[in-house]
Parts: structure tokens; C-alpha cells; sequence
């Protein structure tokens, strides 16, 4: 264990390497669970947050048997790796209490503890973000982003939703961050092709083509 080399190059390229491996398959492979209607995490994500937990384990076992073995190099990189799958681990538990549902006029989120409602026709902005899709409900006092995971769930017609009304010229702006496309048709298509929801604007795109 006494090799920098297995510390400082190895050791994160494996992370790396391992993180990007879940990604794809977690892409893959995770669906959410219905239960009536509302969708909360599902099986691969729990099957995910064990084996995380799992690891976390394990390198605990081993950073106390490097320190008990007096092996410096062994404690530090096994601690290295307890801190993060603990990290991860805690970020998961809280991302994964949560819970989703819609319908036709509007959506209804369980998160952090806190419930929001929202009305489609109430959504005045939408931003695109890694595995999300955060939207501005005009009736909202905070004027806060609501996050809505499009990973974990299947927000279909609110994504449905947010295209239509792309296409209908809501989202128009003059702001000089969508010069090219001020209707911001190019970037809901985008967006929604990258995360395999192109399925729901396919109409759109063949009258396009």
C-alpha cells in the first residue's frame, strides 16, 4: 500500500471509472415505483443506496485495521474512501425521500420535507439541468426554482407540458443568453433528446421535418 501511485492516480481513476459505470447503467436500468399513481424511487436506486452502504462498510473495516496494523498508507486511502461513499450515501437517503405525482392540470412533489403544487398553467420559466428540470411557479411568493428530478421519475406530462408551451411562444424572451432562440424551441428539444423524452414531442419534430 505504500505506492503514491495506487493513492494519488489509481485510486481516483477507479472512482471515476466506477461512478461513470453506475451513471450509465443507473440510466439504464432505473425505473420509478407507482403505488396509486405516485411515484417514489425505485428498486434499482435502493438496490444502489445498499451496496453504497455496503461499501462504506467495508472501508471502515479497513481503515481500522490500517491503523491498527500501524499501515499509514492503508488508513488514509481507505479513510479517503469511507468519507466519500458516506457522502454519497447521506446525499442519496435524503435525495430519495421524495415523492412525485400528476395529473393533467398539475403535479404534486414531496421533497425536504415540504409539498408543492403546482398548476401547469401557472409556470412562467423553466430551466434545464443535469437530471432535473427546475420551473417558476408565478404563485409561489418565494419565487424559488422547483426541482423536479426527471432521472429518479417519469415526469412525462409535465415535460409534455412544458414543451407545449414552448412551442406555443410562452417562454419567448429577449434575454441575450437566447439570441439564437428566442423561443426557446431548440433548446426544449434538446434537452428533452438528450434525456430520451423525445418520445413526447415526436409530432412536433416530424411536422418540423
Amino acid at each position: 500500500m505504500n505506492n503514491p501511485i495506487f493513492s494519488f492516480i489509481i485510486l481516483p481513476l477507479f472512482l471515476f471509472i466506477t461512478y461513470w459505470l453506475a451513471l450509465k447503467i443507473r440510466g439504464k436500468l432505473a425505473k420509478p415505483k407507482y403505488e396509486d399513481e405516485v411515484q417514489t424511487p425505485g428498486g434499482f436506486d435502493t438496490f444502489l443506496l445498499k451496496v453504497l452502504t455496503v461499501l462504506t462498510v467495508f472501508s471502515g473495516i479497513f481503515t481500522i485495521l490500517g491503523i491498527a496494523m500501524q499501515e499509514t498508507e492503508m488508513a488514509i486511502v481507505f479513510l479517503v474512501l469511507t468519507v466519500i461513499f458516506a457522502g454519497i450515501v447521506l446525499l442519496l437517503r435524503r435525495q430519495y425521500d421524495m415523492s412525485y405525482q400528476e395529473n393533467n392540470d398539475y403535479f404534486i412533489l414531496n421533497a425536504q420535507k415540504k409539498e408543492y403544487q403546482v398548476y401547469y398553467d401557472d409556470i412562467v420559466d423553466w430551466q434545464p439541468h443535469l437530471n432535473e428540470v427546475r420551473v417558476l411557479d408565478e404563485s409561489r411568493e418565494d419565487e424559488e426554482y422547483i426541482r423536479v428530478n426527471i432521472s429518479i421519475f417519469k415526469p412525462e406530462i409535465l415535460l409534455r407540458k412544458i414543451a407545449e408551451m414552448t412551442f406555443e411562444g410562452k417562454f419567448y424572451t429577449l434575454d441575450d443568453f437566447y439570441f439564437d432562440d428566442p423561443t426557446r424551441e431548440y433548446e426544449v428539444i434538446n434537452y428533452l433528446t438528450q434525456n430520451n423524452y423525445s418520445y413526447l414531442i415526436e409530432d412536433y419534430i416530424d411536422e418540423q421535418n
